[in-house]
């Protein structure tokens, strides 16, 4: 989806302990900031204050002194006597506690100052809270518009042209062409400009008596658009097999002859009929002259000209990925389909294998009719009675889970001219070890290419480049520990093509706590040359030779804005107001494809870069690309939830950081009123769900429908590229989160004011689902009546490797695993009732996760929860009607629960 030893655990704190003379009144006030010393001290000052108000009240009914009684002096040397016995048998018990407690580990001491000290949370007081407007004649947000997508915008689809592509009937200045759809038509249309050509008019086409229908095309990059004797590739009956990858049928297409050609297919069956074989991906090199494609986990390659097909690899199998990753790869370093690269001249190609021998198996029951979720080489035909298939079906999915085998990298670079494969020997050291982690690889120039690898707990990276027919170089190392971080995925650098004999590049640093863009000379430079300032991990780069200058999305935090950097200067020119953006640029960096997501209603802009430095054009002043009237008019019309988004203090002192969340009011809030409260987190390392996008979704539903505040928090160890804030995650995973919401959502009652402290729940998905039940498992009750999680990681060590010893470390060096699971299952009788949702066939957080938990439920007697899985649906939870479905069900669940259903 981390951990310092806890020696106590603060939800230990909140038992009262009898035994021991503590006053409970005093736990319960104090909470989950009382220290062991502090309530002994304060039963001392209990016990002393008791004697002293005897004394005065002694005092204050004595008679004049003339007229003194001698048994009443008796009687107050008596009461004295007694409050010095109690004084000094309080003073031997709390001597006798401070010597246990000297000998208590030293850390249990700092621990507890650390915790009472790091709760404290400020930012709420004295605020003016501004609500939309609110009409009775205007709709409201429902679940079925939000599922229908009424308050999302509709981006177009912008695929940028490289100048090989260019229509030839353009003039040498004409630029900024790219591919869209329109009306069910393939169109290529251009910046500035009313050109448009279709290029394919129907996305069907008649094959053996049946209409296939086209899901994308992907022109031929080395020709003009114009050449209709070019081969172009579309793709058709996609099936999804992982969260970026497809099995897909795929075609070429030319123009001139109307001709649709399989790019694979079988061996004629019995019948004497061809049947068409899906494959992995399939993809031109950047000349347009070949064809790669996955097949099998095997690599092909097929000159357009001769229509040969070389076959690269032939170890593919269920245990050997060839240019393709396998299941954790995809998830957790590439976010890609495949791992082949290029170069520049076209003279390379590198490919990555992937090893999972080694890797452990988890078995995906499949009990439905599963032909569109199931893709295996090991299927076998199962036995159909009356139609229905009498035993599931099943996947075998490697899946490397912490402290297990991880699958080993092998490079190849094949020599296209000479039609060789040579191994590169990316020898083991005591760095980054056999089983390291690929993280990028990109070809700077036409010789070099460069590698980041790192060791398996993602904590030491090192950068290495390769030449062919040349030795494999070290070029540096970096430790993340010096941040107290960890290395992940992140977007490719961007190079900068040669200026004399070098090719320089700009990558991202962490320096001084925040994620930096930096300039390198050239492909062997060990360090930097040029600090450019803080960028965004999520921000694709460009460079504009022209101006000397990258673009892209820079800043920090909520702090963000498209800009340009001189490489000269090191200067930021902002482009845009503060936003959320994201952005793809031409393949000569002249144009952008800017969507602004946020905190204002979206739009997407189609951008020549050239006329904003030339002639001083402002993005504001450039149309929209896409039709926002739709989501204007809907908007007009709609009673919508506010949003406050505020920055709060949590900690004391120099400790304190600032956290975000964000508040979400009904339409027609009343502040003299008492509202249901939903809490909703994400917590996930480095994640965040708080930005400057603007979103209308499930967390605006339940405030519009169940006219409740909706909170969402973004707890210590979230933050994308200020490491202040993700650090606290280091070894610390399902600490901190529990905690910080907790004593927000407290706070935030308390001070408000407006909340029913009967009615407050908190709910998340993935590692959100995570988060709630530690948040439960962590208050007991006290603060959160009820919780809904969704397809939660229970226990670390069922989640897989890389993700998880990024932050945790290994198991077999990190001994708090134990702690970051799921512990106390008994303190789940405290909440009123929680539920539980799961996809049985979810192959990024199995089900296993779910059973192990509900099973320890039951063996302590737990059962004020419900639980609702849904059959072979994966983590998405989509399968048959399924996405429609749960959301239905949390609605109608939290629904009951405000309603006191469960009481």
């Amino acid at each position: 989806m981390s951990y310092h030893p806890v020696d106590i655990a603060l939800q230990d704190l909140s038992k009262p302990d009898d035994s021991a003379g503590i006053d409970n009144d005093y736990l319960l006030d104090a909470g989950s900031d009382a220290s062991e010393t502090s309530v002994v001290f304060d039963s001392i000052d209990k016990a002393v204050s008791s004697c002293l108000e005897s004394d005065v009240s002694a005092n204050e009914s004595l008679p004049d002194m003339a007229y003194f009684n001698p048994h009443e002096l008796n009687k107050l040397g008596f009461l004295k006597k007694l409050c010095s016995f109690f004084g000094l048998g309080v003073l031997s018990i709390w001597l006798l506690a401070v010597m246990v407690y000297s000998n208590t580990n030293i850390s249990t001491a700092t621990k507890l100052w650390k915790d009472k000290n790091s709760f404290k949370v400020t930012g709420l007081e004295n605020r003016n809270i501004s609500l939309n407007a609110y009409s009775p004649s205007q709709q409201n947000v429902t679940l079925d518009s939000y599922r229908k997508g009424s308050y999302r915008s509709s981006p177009i689809l912008a695929r940028w042209l490289h100048p090989r592509q260019f229509p030839k009937s353009s003039t040498d200045a004409a630029r900024g062409f790219y591919l869209t759809t329109k009306h069910g038509s393939f169109v290529i249309k251009q910046v500035d400009s009313t050109f448009s050509q279709v290029v394919l008019e129907s996305t069907q086409f008649e094959y053996e008596n049946t209409f296939i229908y086209i899901d994308d095309l992907f022109l031929n990059p080395g020709t003009s658009v114009d050449d209709k004797d070019a081969w172009h590739l579309v793709r058709l009956d996609s099936v999804r097999q992982w969260r970026h990858s497809l099995f897909s049928l795929y075609w070429m297409w030319q123009p001139s002859s109307g001709k649709f050609v399989p790019l694979r297919q079988s061996e004629e069956t019995k019948e004497g009929k061809e049947s068409l074989e899906k494959l992995s991906f399939a993809e031109f090199d950047p000349s347009g002259k070949f064809v790669t494609y996955g097949y099998e986990h095997d690599l092909y390659i097929i000159d357009l000209a001769t229509q040969h097909t070389t076959r690269l690899t032939d170890s593919g199998s269920h245990n050997v990925f060839n240019g393709k990753p396998d299941w954790v790869y995809e998830e957790e370093v590439t976010s890609s389909d495949k791992l082949l690269w290029w170069s520049p001249d076209l003279n390379f190609l590198i490919y990555a294998s992937l090893n999972d021998t080694s890797v452990s198996e988890y078995i995906l029951d499949y009990h439905t009719d599963s032909s569109d979720v199931v893709m295996s080489y090991d299927d076998k035909p199962r036995p159909l009675l009356s139609g229905i298939e009498q035993y599931p079906d099943y996947q075998y999915l490697k899946y490397p889970k912490p402290g297990t085998n991880n699958p080993e990298v092998t490079l190849y670079c094949f020599d296209v001219s000479k039609n060789e494969t040579v191994e590169i020997e990316l020898a083991s050291d005591t760095v980054v070890g056999r089983d390291f982690i690929l993280y990028d690889a990109i070809w700077i120039d036409e010789v070099h290419f460069l590698m980041k690898v790192s060791d398996r707990t993602s904590s030491v990276q090192q950068k290495k480049v390769f030449t062919p027919h040349d030795s494999l170089k070290l070029v540096s190392t970096v430790n993340a520990s010096d941040y107290n971080g960890w290395f992940e995925k992140s977007l490719p650098i961007a190079t900068i093509p040669k200026k004399e004999q070098n090719t320089k590049y700009v990558d991202r640093v962490v320096v001084d706590g925040v994620v930096q863009l930096a300039l390198f000379e050239d492909s062997l430079s060990s360090n930097y040359s040029i600090l450019l300032g803080p960028v965004t991990l999520e921000s694709l780069l460009t460079y504009d030779s022209i101006e000397n200058a990258v673009y892209g999305v820079f800043g920090t935090n909520l702090n963000l804005s498209f800009g340009m950097i001189d490489l000269e200067t090191a200067s930021l020119s902002p482009l845009t107001h503060s936003g959320h953006y994201k952005v793809a640029f031409s393949p000569d960096g002249q144009f952008a494809n800017l969507r602004y997501m946020g905190p204002n209603e979206p739009w997407q802009k189609l951008i020549n870069l050239g006329l904003l430095q030339e002639h001083g054009l402002r993005i504001e002043d450039v149309a929209t690309a896409d039709d926002v009237g739709h989501l204007s008019a809907t908007l007009e019309t709609t009673n919508l939830p506010t949003h406050i988004r505020s920055t709060i203090s949590i900690g004391s002192g120099g400790s304190a950081v600032n956290l975000n969340i964000v508040e979400i009011f009904p339409p027609n809030f009343d502040r003299t009123k008492k509202y249901p409260l939903l809490v909703h987190a994400y917590g996930g390392p480095g994640s965040v769900k708080i930005d400057d996008s603007f979103d209308i979704d499930f967390q605006d539903v339940v405030s519009d429908m169940l006219n409740s505040v909706v909170l969402i928090i973004d707890p210590r160890g979230t933050g994308k590229d200020d490491w202040t804030i993700k650090s606290f995650a280091r070894e610390n995973i399902g600490y901190w989160e529990p905690r910080d919401i907790t004593a927000v959502t407290k706070n935030y009652i308390k001070t408000t004011g407006f909340i029913n402290e009967e009615k407050v729940a908190i709910w998340g998905w993935s590692y959100g689902g995570f988060t709630t039940l530690k948040t439960l498992e962590y208050d007991k009750g006290n603060t959160f009546k009820y919780g809904m999680a969704v397809a939660p990681v229970t226990n670390w060590l069922f989640y897989d490797s890389i993700y998880t010893e990024r932050y945790m470390n290994s198991p077999q060096h990190n001994p708090n695993y134990h702690t970051a699971r799921i512990n106390d299952f008994e303190s789940f009788a405290l909440v009123k009732r929680f539920l539980l949702i799961h996809g049985t066939a979810d192959d990024n957080v199995h089900v296993q996760n779910s059973l192990w938990f509900t099973d320890h439920l039951n063996s302590e007697d737990v059962h004020n929860y419900d639980m609702h899985l849904f059959p072979d649906s994966d983590h998405s939870i989509y399968h048959h009607n399924a996405g429609k479905l749960v959301f239905e069900r949390l609605l109608w669940w939290l629904e009951k629960a405000f309603m006191g259903a469960y009481d």
